[in-house]
């Protein structure tokens, strides 16, 4: 006897081998119980059924921006269960993770705001990744000193 843990029927079978598929993600407590005329067997797991990324990537291109001041970098996922996503700023610093984003199933949007504090250009590469899937892009942030102290020098 399966129990499936998905409020479905319970399915009694002979068989040695069978296939289920689950309608929807999540975290399910399977349930078995295998008997004879002598005695009986009873075993529980959990299955971890998740959906698939799509739609992962920058929203739009990194704006340049003056040394010192923010960078927005914006990201998008379309949908997905399970996701985490982790942000490596190309400069050094500690990458950012954003850990089980579950039940993606329109648009989840992650806004994050970093300091370059040298002038550059800085490979943002970011990732998100599940048990089925793992995406990665990168883009380019171009971040430029001020000018400053600009004089003209007049000869006559």
């Amino acid at each position: 006897m399966w129990d499936y843990g998905d409020n479905s029927t319970v399915h009694n079978t002979t068989n040695r081998t069978i296939s289920y598929m689950y309608t929807s993600h999540g975290e399910y407590c399977v349930l078995l119980v295998a008997k004879n005329f002598f005695s009986e067997a009873i075993l529980n797991f959990k299955i971890t059924v998740v959906a698939p990324i799509n739609g992962f990537g920058f929203i739009k291109n990194i704006t340049p921006v003056e040394t010192g001041q923010p960078t927005n970098i914006g990201i998008e996922i379309r949908n997905g269960s399970n996701v985490n996503v982790s942000v490596n700023f190309g400069d050094g610093s500690e990458s950012v993770w954003i850990v089980n984003v579950n039940d993606i199933l329109d648009i989840f949007v992650i806004s994050l705001w970093h300091n370059y504090s040298t002038a550059g250009l800085y490979k943002v590469t970011i990732q998100a990744q599940n048990l089925l899937d793992s995406f990665t892009e990168s883009s380019t942030a171009q971040v430029q000193d001020p000018v400053r102290n600009l004089t003209i020098k007049v000869s006559k």
